[in-house]
């Protein structure tokens, strides 16, 4: 007889390993889309604004940090990655709410790509919303503390991802696209805050 805790278990980890694909699939063909004028792949469904590039570059980086932080056997090279591109996607965040917050235009939101003056939905060419940003800096926060207990036991990447989803969430009911991070971050908040792998 197989132990329901183990089933479950495995199918979260295969939830979680489809999310991260997802993400990073999702990411590249915006980008790619962004690259070669094609208007479709820009958007993640016809007729919504377009997804920002740096939008799809923080959606591939989370989920490629997923991706590598997934093997019970993950090395310390692995993890230090993994980390990084954390760390890019809350830099990303970061950076945008700065720009919202100052009044200020660092550079960032057309760094990769030109974005036409006057897109719909937008308030800067190329810049992503503020409910992303702050997703963004949850999310990378969630994966960078993926690993880290409290002296407790607790597990703050947990509190971190759902703050993600929920900011996710209310982007798309504001009739936005939100982030796209809504899966990478449910359930598998859940189940790295519980039982991560390797524990």
């Amino acid at each position: 007889m197989s132990d329901p805790n183990a089933d479950r278990f495995k199918l979260l980890r295969i939830y979680c390993a489809a999310s991260s694909i997802a993400a990073v699939v999702i990411g590249c063909l915006v980008l790619y889309g962004w690259a070669f004028h094609i208007e479709m792949l820009k958007t993640v469904l016809p007729g919504l604004v377009t997804m920002k590039a740096n939008t799809a570059l923080g959606i591939a980086f989370s989920g490629a940090s997923l991706w590598l932080l997934l093997p019970a056997d993950s090395g310390t090279k692995r993890k230090n990655v993994a980390r990084f591109l954390a760390l890019l996607v809350v830099m990303i965040g970061t950076a945008t709410l700065a720009e919202y917050v100052f009044g200020t235009n660092l550079g960032i939101d057309q760094l990769l790509f030109n974005d036409p003056g006057g897109s719909v939905g937008t308030s800067s060419p190329g810049r992503l919303t503020p409910t992303t940003a702050t997703a963004f800096m949850a999310l990378g926060l969630a994966l960078m503390l993926l690993d880290y207990k409290t002296r407790r036991g607790r597990r703050p990447s947990g509190l971190s991802g759902g703050f993600a989803r929920r900011r996710s969430d209310a982007a798309k009911d504001k009739g936005g696209q939100g982030s796209g991070i809504s899966g990478i971050s449910h359930p598998g908040e859940r189940w790295f805050s519980q039982k991560h792998l390797g524990d």
